[in-house]
């Protein structure tokens, strides 16, 4: 029984490792973009709670009021970032 994982404790695992953090960068999936959304790059602005996420476009970052939009993260999928994306990413984090 030692090393083995409970098959519950391994589904929360995988969840949690799912979920969309803060600073993820994230598409908006076709069926559920507006008209002008693909132009923008849109990152996490907190973690994902109850299957929701705040969002912004980085492009708009520069506003004196950066708009945030709350989305259910099943419209989301992550941006697959070339791997010196993901240190900004982590170090946006810290």
């Amino acid at each position: 029984m030692c090393g083995m994982s409970h098959p519950a404790g391994e589904q929360l695992r995988i969840q949690a490792e799912n979920m969309i953090k803060k600073g993820d960068y994230l598409v908006i999936k076709p069926e559920w973009r507006d008209a002008g959304d693909e132009a923008f790059t849109w990152v996490a602005r907190s973690d994902e709670q109850s299957g929701q996420v705040d969002i912004s476009a980085v492009e708009l970052a520069h506003l004196p009021l950066w708009p945030v939009q709350t989305v259910r993260s099943a419209r989301l999928r992550r941006h697959m970032l070339r791997p010196a994306m993901r240190r900004v990413r982590q170090e946006a984090r810290s």
